[in-house]
């Protein structure tokens, strides 16, 4: 069990990265997870559609859905980012974990592999590759621009359409869920321009 996750569903990790838990399950699994418009724990609504998605874990696993740190400064990279979870899972783990690596994730988590390898017990990699096709680029480029302008219904709207169905439902999803998520917007874009700079930037075969 994690030290300063301790019980708590949600929280920091000592080395400052969030995560939400669920699960008692005796093996430790942490999900690398993908790009997020704000580096924090998850809550309410959000944070029971995350863990859903893991629930088929719960019984063999305790498991960490981590993000990266908030506030992450120009030019950070995703090599950058696997280093920290490798701090993480040593301070908090002491040793090998199962690893998930989700779309964003799922690319830290090859730089992590390749740079910690022992602290790999198992990997899967999901909804992810070792680069972005160039349609994905555009779209987390565009995503980056709004956010730097602060149009974050646009920017919200943006990250939702290619999740959505191409009719007038999947238009009437996106139109309401981007108007309800601009309502809080995220207080520092750093979190979410500067991780779509370091994917732009990547390329694992590099």
């Amino acid at each position: 069990m994690a030290r300063s996750a301790s019980n708590a569903s949600a929280g920091y990790f000592c080395n400052g990265q969030p995560y939400n838990r669920l699960g008692h399950g005796p093996g430790i699994v942490v999900i690398f997870q993908g790009l997020l418009f704000e580096n924090k724990p998850l809550r309410g609504p959000l944070a029971r559609g995350l863990t859903g998605m893991y629930q088929f874990l719960k019984e063999e696993y305790t498991a960490y859905i981590v993000t990266r740190k908030p506030g992450l400064p120009p030019g950070y990279s995703l090599q950058d980012m696997a280093d920290d979870y490798a701090v993480m899972i040593r301070e908090e783990f002491g040793g090998p974990v199962d690893v998930i690596g989700t779309s964003t994730g799922g690319s830290i988590a090859q730089h992590f592999a390749a740079d910690h390898p022992v602290l790999v017990r198992r990997l899967v990699i999901h909804s992810s590759a070792y680069t972005l096709s160039e349609d994905a680029k555009q779209i987390q480029l565009r995503m980056g621009d709004l956010a730097r302008r602060r149009k974050w219904r646009a920017a919200y709207a943006e990250r939702l359409r290619p999740l959505a169905r191409r009719d007038w439902l999947g238009n009437a999803v996106v139109w309401l869920g981007s108007l309800l998520l601009a309502l809080r917007p995220p207080k520092d874009l750093s979190d979410l321009v500067i991780t779509i700079e370091a994917e732009d930037r990547h390329d694992f075969k590099d």
